[in-house]
């Protein structure tokens, strides 16, 4: 047995001696990664926001980003040419603006090359009153290295809001009305016109805050009419989930015959939450009626010029 077992283990010392010295370069060539130069897109599959009001595409001057790369420096410059397929109702490559037909040289020595798209003409959405979504896809189609196979294209999705008069960014006209100058009502009752005072600090903020089941409605009162730009609800910042989600935005210069701007408009769970006006109104009060599962309010600001 003990025989056996001293030729098994020399057997097995031998075998080891000769794999071992097998030559690794005679096995099997390294994958074409490691040793090529391959072009790639960043794939950052950007959202952009499309704001629509009833004088057009409010932000028509959006650009967006695009960067090609290469996973190894080369050297001597690469050209890269890339291409866009375009989904959504009316739309085209014809709207979409590619520099230089989409061609890009990146410089030898370097790693990469950016370069900014853009939409041409808007006329394919700048019609339509509700919310839609288009989709632009980048592709890279010739290069004169190999094309990465899983990171060659990237993908945009133009978010176009519904037309409004009304959006829900901070408002880039008109500064924040002193609190001295303003007022502000409170009503929790949906339908009902039960407005209360409200006692706000010099930041905009009230001595108690508001929380309800599904309503809050606030009415500023400037005491004289002024050109109000936007306002804007001091909400919960330690848990978005209590905010309110939609808004009836309102205007009046004598507080009895009111002008509804925009109704049921998606109110982002954000702080604070912003109405901006696209094109300022001259009003003396302004109301915000804020729906939700849950609504919360803990102050009111208001912008003017």
């Amino acid at each position: 047995m003990k025989k056996i077992l001293k030729l098994t283990a020399l057997f097995g010392f031998s075998l080891l001696t000769f794999t071992g010295c097998e030559n690794p370069d005679t096995t099997e060539e390294l994958p074409y990664y490691y040793y090529e130069s391959i072009a790639y897109l960043e794939n950052i599959n950007t959202r952009v926001a499309v704001y629509h009001s009833p004088d057009g595409i409010v932000n028509q001057d959006i650009t967006m980003p695009v960067t090609v790369g290469l996973s190894k420096a080369q050297s001597g410059d690469c050209t890269v040419r890339v291409e866009c397929t375009v989904e959504g109702e009316g739309f085209t490559t014809q709207n979409v603006a590619l520099p230089n037909n989409g061609v890009v040289t990146i410089p030898a020595g370097e790693r990469s090359a950016k370069f900014s798209m853009s939409i041409s003409d808007w006329s394919f959405c700048s019609g339509v009153d509700d919310a839609r979504s288009y989709t632009i896809s980048l592709k890279i189609v010739e290069a004169s290295t190999r094309i990465s196979t899983n990171f060659n294209s990237t993908v945009y999705v133009l978010n176009k809001s519904v037309k409004s008069y009304t959006s829900t960014v901070a408002p880039t006209e008109g500064s924040q009305v002193s609190t001295d100058a303003y007022t502000v009502s409170c009503n929790l009752d949906m339908g009902e016109e039960k407005w209360t005072p409200m006692a706000i600090r010099s930041n905009g903020r009230f001595s108690e805050y508001l929380y309800y089941y599904d309503y809050i409605g606030l009415q500023w009162d400037l005491g004289s009419s002024k050109t109000v730009t936007a306002v804007a609800n001091i909400c919960a910042p330690y848990s978005y989930v209590y905010n309110a989600g939609v808004y009836t935005i309102m205007t009046s210069v004598d507080g009895q015959k009111w002008t509804t701007y925009d109704e049921e408009m998606a109110l982002p769970s954000s702080e604070p939450q912003y109405v901006s006006f696209y094109t300022p109104v001259t009003a003396r009060y302004v109301r915000l009626h804020m729906y939700g599962s849950t609504a919360f309010s803990n102050g009111a600001l208001i912008y003017a010029k």
